[in-house]
């Protein structure tokens, strides 16, 4: 894999939502969509799903665009070409090459397990004791 395609997991693809979320708007470009849109394609949670849209809206690879004074978010494939062009070339490995594949994955299962770790420690400790 490039450095592009490294940065780019670096920055977005933190779980395998995000990874198939990244991955359907790479197949679809043109079609926007809702949250509950892809979680009935991807049979995920709708928070889950969101999650992995802000994170993906934040590195730049979808766009959100409220509707409805505000009341309805849709998201859609970036238009930049370099962001796009990198989702390209990561769809690629992920397909089409083996070892890429195994080294999305195990970025995907590490960041994972850091994630779990980051948010263990930043929970209160539980203040309950018995004498």
């Amino acid at each position: 894999m490039d450095e592009e395609v490294k940065s780019l997991l670096q920055r977005a693809v933190k779980n395998l939502v995000s990874l198939e979320v990244t991955l359907f708007f790479h197949s679809h470009p043109e079609q926007p969509n809702d949250v509950e849109d892809l979680c009935r394609r991807m049979g995920c949670e709708p928070a889950t799903v969101a999650n992995a849209l802000r994170d993906l809206a934040n590195a730049g690879v979808v766009e959100c665009f409220q509707l409805g004074a505000g009341r309805y978010e849709i998201y859609s494939y970036t238009h930049n070409t370099t962001v796009r062009s990198a989702v390209d070339r990561l769809s690629h490995c992920y397909h089409d090459d083996p070892k890429s594949r195994a080294e999305i994955i195990q970025h995907i299962i590490s960041s994972s397990i850091r994630s779990g770790c980051e948010q263990g420690r930043s929970a209160p400790a539980n203040s309950t004791h018995t004498p």
